[in-house]
């Protein structure tokens, strides 16, 4: 028999937040149709600029073995934005 399964279990409601009740994919099963995110309310990034896309792209070209820390560090924005860049 196992120990810990059903009504006599351990109860994990506390643990998953107030909507543990909540449909696991309302948004979806009211009409939502895509796994993007929805824009949010912020800062829009401007270290995306197509300047720094450029010199990312030359960068790479000419040295392919610079890392993400390589490229930020040269270029002065984050790793997340040039991992970003790149991932784009």
């Amino acid at each position: 028999m196992r120990a810990g399964v059903g009504e006599s279990g351990p109860q994990f409601r506390g643990l998953l937040g107030p909507d543990a009740d909540a449909e696991p994919n309302s948004s979806y099963n009211e009409g939502r149709e895509t796994t993007e995110d929805d824009p949010r309310p912020g800062r829009p990034s401007t270290s995306e600029t197509d300047e720094n896309i450029e010199k990312i792209g030359k960068l790479i070209r000419e040295d392919r073995r610079l890392s993400i820390r390589g490229l930020a560090e040269i270029i002065g924005i984050d790793k997340e934005c040039v991992r970003q860049i790149l991932h784009e």
